[in-house]
């Protein structure tokens, strides 16, 4: 890792790029672009202080899909190589968490879109015809150009309902203080729930469900050992945006809290790679699937 600075206009790295560093800026601001330097060009975002840039790249060997910018006066970075990536998370553990409450974020923001862009694709092949949005049908339009050329169920208490107030405790053997087993069809948390952690699944499987309970129940997916869920209400402090619900008999979960994190990465640090590889992953697949339905959007209009 290194500590560098870059006067203003200076290209980072280009879309296209392979690379295996990332950067979080120190000072200053950069600017997020796809197309730079063509007729397509469009400015995403700004970046500044304590944003991340290039994690999904870096650590899921993938191309970049942006090129980054210096703004303003010019920015200092820090680099990040995947090899020292664990040595910066020993310094200073924070960075764990906050690398990953910005991919959370990052994902919760893209699950919007592209849950908005499903409903829009839903209206316009429906009997009725609806057009899309115009601001929604802009930005499905600029992916395209890029990337092609509830209900509660019942009122028992949740398991986590049960657990939340339970001492934290310390970690031992690179697990959190409650790794529990839990009995299929028990609810571990239900759509609309605060959410203050996540969980690791050891053994079993668990069903992610809309409606769960209610006529409208339908199964999102269904998850099996050395799978998380629940990241996004942790990491975002949003609701629970669905119900988790128990499949088999002695499903065996960890739970993880924001602060369990540093203390997992001394204990465990390999645990906290396979976070960071499941958000990148998700990530990746979301962007994959948003791109898809733009396509199909703008092929609509």
């Amino acid at each position: 890792m290194a500590m560098k600075t870059f006067p203003q206009d200076t290209v980072i790295f280009r879309e296209g790029e392979t690379g295996d560093t990332f950067y979080q800026v120190l000072t200053g601001q950069v600017q997020v672009y796809i197309g730079y330097g063509t007729e397509q060009e469009k400015r995403l975002s700004n970046l500044g202080p304590g944003a991340f840039f290039g994690e999904i790249a870096a650590l899921g060997a993938y191309p970049r899909t942006a090129t980054i910018v210096t703004a303003g006066s010019g920015a200092t970075l820090l680099e990040i190589t995947t090899d020292s990536m664990m040595d910066v998370f020993e310094e200073n553990p924070m960075t764990i968490l906050s690398l990953m409450q910005q991919l959370g974020r990052r994902i919760a923001s893209l699950s919007a879109d592209c849950s908005a862009a499903h409903k829009a694709l839903d209206e316009q092949q429906s009997v009725l015809r609806q057009p899309a949005a115009p601001g929604l049908l802009d930005r499905a339009r600029m992916w395209v150009d890029y990337f092609f050329g509830s209900g509660k169920g019942d009122d028992k208490p949740t398991l986590e309902e049960k657990l939340v107030e339970k001492n934290n405790g310390q970690l031992s053997d690179g697990y959190s203080a409650q790794v529990f087993s839990c009995d299929a069809k028990t609810v571990i948390f239900r759509e609309g729930d605060p959410a203050a952690c996540m969980y690791a699944i050891h053994y079993g499987r668990v069903g992610i469900y809309s409606g769960y309970g209610t006529d409208n129940e339908r199964l999102l997916t269904e998850l099996c050992p050395n799978s998380f869920f629940g990241e996004l209400g942790m990491l975002c402090a949003q609701p629970r945006s669905a119900t988790a619900v128990a499949l088999d008999d002695e499903t065996t979960l960890e739970i993880i809290r924001p602060e369990d994190l540093a203390d997992l990465f001394r204990k465990n640090p390999i645990k906290i790679q396979m976070i960071l590889d499941y958000l990148t992953g998700r990530l990746r697949s979301l962007t994959s699937e948003y791109a898809a339905v733009c396509k199909d959007l703008c092929e609509q209009q």
